[in-house]
């Protein structure tokens, strides 16, 4: 029997890279792992950099791609879907565009055609951006009102996924910013999960710019803090959506890296 299946969908963007990153370090490399880009082929010196791994070109609003990977690989046993439009002004600019590639629907077709064999697991990333904004410590079961469109295209890619695939994983993400550690998904995973993810701490922009001044030894004095009202993004933006991890914490028995750890960790990584 061959080593289970990993596919990353946009492998190519951040967070697949880290995730990929972070797959090649694992002991006696346990996985096949593949990845899908759009634009651009993979340059070699990433293969250099983590070693072996399938690349395919894959098209998210048409599917066009995915049957090659099942073709090659077999069936997979994770499917981890990191591919979105992310840019909450670039959705408003082209909410068709938003809906059909932030909606997996290709993808959970294709997903879908291995029923018989047991269906993969698909882990997918959300958005804490799913959330109106108007409280603090949104939980998973909290009513979803979304005020731009990366935040309804999301919550419609969540309600699609529900009614039609049985084994997944959401994970509702708030900012992300790296390096960033991958949390792994043991077997006893439910299969059907939504889950908030995100750091243990309730920080603003403000206060991120601050932690980032204090731990480079800059004058934080000199940050100004202005409400969010006042700034002109070319899109609404909720006012605080901030989540309850709590439940993703007793589930996996992790400890979240808090803000300002996270980003001396950062820093510390750019000097090796």
């Amino acid at each position: 029997m061959g080593k289970p299946v990993v596919v990353v969908v946009g492998g190519s963007g951040y967070l697949g890279l880290h995730l990929l990153q972070s797959l090649a370090t694992l002991a006696d490399n346990p996985y096949d792992v593949a990845f899908t880009y759009h634009s651009h082929p993979p340059p070699p010196t990433l293969f250099d950099a983590i070693g072996p791994l399938h690349a395919f070109k894959v098209d998210m609003q048409s599917g066009e791609g995915l049957a090659s990977i099942s073709a090659t690989l077999g069936q997979p046993h994770v499917v981890v879907n990191c591919a979105a439009i992310s840019v909450p002004r670039a959705c408003e600019l082209n909410p068709s565009a938003a809906t059909a590639i932030n909606v997996p629907r290709p993808l959970i077709k294709w997903m879908s055609t291995f029923s018989d064999a047991g269906a993969p697991l698909l882990i997918h990333l959300s958005t804490d951006q799913v959330y109106e904004g108007v409280k603090s410590f949104y939980e998973e079961d909290d009513e979803t009102d979304a005020v731009n469109m990366y935040g309804k295209s999301k919550v419609m890619a969540e309600n699609y996924i529900r009614s039609n695939y049985s084994s997944y994983a959401i994970l509702r993400s708030s900012i992300i910013y790296g390096p960033h550690s991958v949390i792994p998904v043991e077997k006893t995973l439910p299969i059907q999960m939504l889950l908030n993810v995100g750091g243990p701490d309730r920080v603003s922009r403000v206060q991120m710019a601050e932690v980032v001044s204090q731990l480079r030894g800059y004058d934080s004095s000199t940050i100004k803090s202005v409400s969010a009202a006042s700034v002109n993004r070319g899109v609404a933006s909720p006012a605080d959506i901030s989540m309850d991890v709590s439940k993703v914490v007793k589930l996996l028995g992790i400890n979240l890296t808090p803000f300002k750890d996270g980003v001396q960790l950062t820093f510390e990584s750019q000097q090796h």
